[in-house]
């Protein structure tokens, strides 16, 4: 078994990971805001750093339909 110890580092990773975690729900928002607004799933994909499909799941989700 491999010991695990708390490290200031493996915290700092913690940390942005609850921040990203908290950002999520708004960027979920605005991606379908946009793609309301005309924008393409490439485009989206691009813009948010998520792959098209996460894009498109996050659009189906919402019930909207990817292009």
């Amino acid at each position: 078994m491999i010991e695990q110890t708390d490290t200031p580092k493996r915290r700092a990773v913690r940390e942005a990971a609850e921040v990203m975690k908290a950002a999520k729900p708004a960027l979920h928002k605005a991606i379908v805001e946009a793609k309301l607004d005309g924008a393409k799933v490439g485009e989206l994909a691009a813009d948010s750093g998520y792959a098209r499909e996460q894009v498109r799941r996050i659009l189906r989700a919402n019930g909207i339909a990817a292009d």
